[in-house]
């Protein structure tokens, strides 16, 4: 059996690089770190679907890089919390945060099991 292959690790751990950057544009139009099959259209809608305002306390499981949550934290104005297992993503997650001065507003973990949902905004 062949070794397992992360894709994800390869993803992360590339995330700065120019190839990369040009992927995520070419294919989704606009660079948020994509690494799912979400539309740029669904993207923009769900922070409206959920209605979300600056009071609002979000957790995103599965952040990646962060940099979808980073848009929401700078355009709603919300805090954000994400959780991911790859710790590459956190990483950069954390590092674009710090970049964007957004570290007040959005943090990222490396975790397997989410923080209590208690503290989180409910749709």
């Amino acid at each position: 059996m062949p070794a397992p292959v992360d894709l994800y690790d390869s993803a992360y751990g590339n995330y700065a690089t120019d190839i990369y950057r040009q992927v995520r544009v070419a294919t989704y139009g606009e660079d948020l770190g994509q690494t799912s099959w979400v539309t740029n259209e669904e993207s923009h809608a769900i922070p409206q679907a959920l209605e979300l305002t600056p009071d609002s306390r979000v957790l995103e499981i599965g952040c990646g890089s962060g940099r979808y949550a980073l848009q929401i934290a700078a355009i709603i104005g919300c805090t954000i919390v994400g959780v991911d297992i790859n710790e590459a993503g956190i990483r950069n997650a954390n590092s674009l945060a710090c970049a964007r001065n957004l570290s007040s507003r959005a943090s990222f973990q490396l975790s397997s099991m989410p923080c209590r949902f208690s503290h989180f905004t409910r749709p």
